[in-house]
């Protein structure tokens, strides 16, 4: 098992897919970030690393095709993928969207970012959580 930490962004914007990427390359060379451009690609990358899924997703809700409400209720209702935390990265800053995608069984919902600082801030807080989520599963070993 690798010690990278494995994002997956969902994210159709070109441009920010590559401010996240590279956000994700000065914040620390042990991410890795995965990426699919709408809610269908994002299951396929699922789909085929099923022996090494992400610690993460980031998850905008305005995706073509399906929207990302709807791409989060198939990530839950899959039982390999429903314990991978899913942060909804988004340019909305609805409370009521917030409330619904948690409910939906999102962990945490985002607001992007307007400037590249705040985008490594933001990556690195959830790196941060998730070598502590694998500092405590290899302690329950």
């Amino acid at each position: 098992m690798t010690s990278d930490i494995l994002l997956l962004l969902i994210e159709d914007d070109l441009d920010d897919r590559e401010l996240f990427l590279q956000a994700t390359l000065e914040v620390s060379n042990t991410i890795r970030c995965l990426t699919a451009s709408d809610g269908d690609e994002g299951l396929a990358v699922l789909n085929d690393r099923l022996s090494f899924l992400p610690d993460f997703i980031f998850l905008d809700l305005n995706l073509p095709g399906e929207n990302g409400k709807e791409v989060l209720k198939k990530i839950k209702e899959n039982p390999s993928f429903k314990d991978i935390p899913v942060i909804i990265y988004t340019t909305t800053s609805s409370p009521d969207e917030a409330r619904e995608c948690i409910s939906l069984g999102a962990n945490s919902f985002i607001t992007k970012p307007h400037n590249f600082a705040d985008i490594k801030e933001t990556i690195s807080r959830v790196v941060i959580v998730a070598q502590g989520n694998r500092q405590s599963r290899v302690k329950k070993v």
